[in-house]
């Protein structure tokens, strides 16, 4: 051995020298994947494989993948999660490896990648009768997932028809004579199919058309320039109507979202500022163009605005019907609470009931006889909601007496409240302070209350009827009370039913044609007499009818314009 400068060198034998620390050499560059991942317009991500080389004598600290665009993520895995991708973009990937000397180069470029998902949920934006066979729907979506949607497609319920299209506007064809539909849209592109949507809240009403009313008319509320009674349909003025309610008073929505009112005006309910003035004819509450929805009780009025909100106005008369959180009464319309999600109402006696857009069930005024569903009582001056249900889908047309009634979205009927003539439908006379379900059946569609009698539509276009059968009101040839429901007849072309206060009911076809039966003392049957009949009686011979609404003595009509 020598010794040289303090470093011992062995001349006789082989010398090992461990070699220079130096950086990784550059992975090697795998495959690139993505998952699906259905979250609407949050960004998405990318699984980078690579094979990890020579270590530089050093363990490995770290691996950084990078991308095209600048994102990285850091592992000591060969598969790494890298975050923070936008659907629909285009990417690339390199790889380095990092040692306590230092990093390597990056690895080869990676295969191109471009996440995408399916579609985002779409929004049935708009829903619309064009006539009695078709539907105009707009869809829209929020994200297509990253890639441009192929197709969207509608489908109804009633029915399941269905229709296909390549746009977000679908016009649905084939609908039946002017049927109460809602919808449900989905959306695709290449990768799959989005989740459906809710369904629509937008239970179609048939188009505007002219108003007809016929029956009393002391107070003028045919609205025909007159208080005479009126025997026949008379054509209430030349504009366009959406829709109409009504008990002594009546309340209406033109075609062009306006409000107007008519008849006798107790406690302000006509909305007109005044307390005491009756009307002939109709007269526009206020000038407001957005009002979508009316329902009349006995004392009050109530209303929703295309924008969701709910208004009311009348007489409270101590039973906090107005649902303004006081016993005052008013003259002009009030907005009840800041919500914007309201969607039908129904006005009774003393009492309102309400559904929200998210499918709850609401209450108030008086609770006489439980008819508020609260398990009580007890009476309340704002809105209470029923139970925790969010599948509540129907109300009745028609101010009842004391008792209510609903249709949920699983098409079951439940009633509820006063039940001295038995119409609860529930096969007895017993009160009850609670929704009670009537039946087993699944397939109610429409309801429709008068002074103690219901009449229902079901969805395979039968029409039943039930409770106070005085004067043949139920329709079924006698004047028998019945306590469950009684099918009116065998025929299957039913499609809306209307009850008035005094005994006495309407109907339409899917034909468009109307008919009428039960008490007839003012010629409130439209028929042009005064005779009763207890089975039903058809009102002319026109087949141009898509609505109908039964107020206090008499009826109004909606025809085709």
């Amino acid at each position: 051995m020598q010794i040289t400068g303090g470093l011992a060198i062995n001349l006789n034998g082989p010398m090992t020298v461990a070699p220079p620390p130096c950086k990784p050499n550059p992975p090697i560059m795998g495959n690139v994947s993505y998952s699906i991942n259905n979250t609407g317009n949050a960004n998405t991500f990318a699984n980078v494989t690579f094979t990890p080389q020579y270590d530089g004598g050093y363990g490995v600290s770290n691996y950084t993948v990078t991308s095209n665009t600048g994102i990285s993520a850091t592992s000591l895995g060969t598969t790494i999660t890298v975050n923070g991708l936008t659907k629909g973009n285009t990417y690339t990937f390199t790889a380095t490896a990092t040692n306590v000397v230092g990093t390597s180069n990056p690895s080869n470029t990676s295969i191109v990648v471009t996440p995408v998902t399916v579609p985002s949920t779409p929004v049935i934006t708009s829903a619309a009768f064009v006539n009695c066979t078709q539907a105009n729907i707009s869809i829209s979506v929020s994200d297509n997932g990253g890639n441009a949607i192929t197709g969207y497609t509608v489908v109804t319920s009633p029915c399941n028809i269905t229709a296909n299209s390549t746009t977000s506007n679908i016009t649905l064809s084939g609908l039946n004579g002017c049927n109460f539909y809602t919808f449900t849209v989905t959306a695709n592109n290449y990768v799959g199919i989005s989740t459906q949507t809710s369904v629509s809240n937008i239970s179609n009403s048939p188009p505007p058309g002219y108003l007809y009313g016929w029956g009393y008319n002391c107070y003028g509320e045919v609205g025909n320039c007159s208080i005479a009674n009126q025997s026949n349909p008379v054509q209430i003025g030349s504009a366009t109507w959406l829709n109409i309610s009504g008990c002594a008073q009546t309340l209406g929505v033109k075609s062009d979202k306006t409000l107007w009112s008519w008849g006798k005006c107790r406690g302000g309910i006509l909305g007109q500022s005044t307390y005491n003035a009756n009307l002939s004819s109709p007269k526009q509450v206020g000038a407001l163009t957005n009002w979508a929805k009316t329902s009349s009780g006995t004392w009050h009025s109530v209303a929703i605005k295309t924008d969701g909100t709910l208004w009311t106005w009348g007489l409270d008369g101590g039973t906090g019907r107005l649902g303004l959180s006081n016993n005052n009464s008013y003259s002009s319309p009030k907005q009840v609470g800041a919500l914007t999600n309201w969607k039908s109402i129904s006005a009774k006696n003393c009492e309102t009931l309400a559904i929200k857009t998210d499918g709850t069930l609401w209450s108030w005024g008086l609770g006489f006889a439980g008819t508020l569903g609260q398990g009580n009582t007890t009476s309340y001056s704002s809105p209470k909601q029923i139970g925790a249900l969010t599948n509540w889908k129907t109300l009745p047309t028609g101010a009842s007496g004391y008792f209510s009634t609903a249709i949920k979205t699983d098409g079951t009927l439940w009633a509820w409240g006063y039940n001295n003539c038995g119409q609860l439908g529930l096969g007895n006379r017993t009160c009850y302070s609670s929704p009670k379900q009537v039946g087993v059946c699944t397939t109610w569609k429409l309801i429709a209350h008068g002074n103690g009698t219901v009449l229902a539509v079901k969805t395979d276009g039968t029409l039943w009827g039930w409770g106070n059968n005085s004067y043949g009101a139920i329709g079924i040839g006698n004047t028998t009370n019945y306590s469950s429901p009684k099918q009116i007849g065998a025929l299957t072309n039913w499609k809306i039913p209307g009850t008035q206060g005094f005994y006495a009911n309407m109907a339409l076809k899917t034909d468009g044609t109307l008919w009428g039966w039960g008490y007839n003392p003012y010629g409130n049957l439209g028929l042009g007499n005064t005779t009763n009949y207890s089975s039903p009686k058809q009102v002319g011979a026109l087949s141009t009818w898509t609505n109908i609404i039964g107020v206090s003595s008499g009826s109004f009509g909606i025809r085709s314009s």
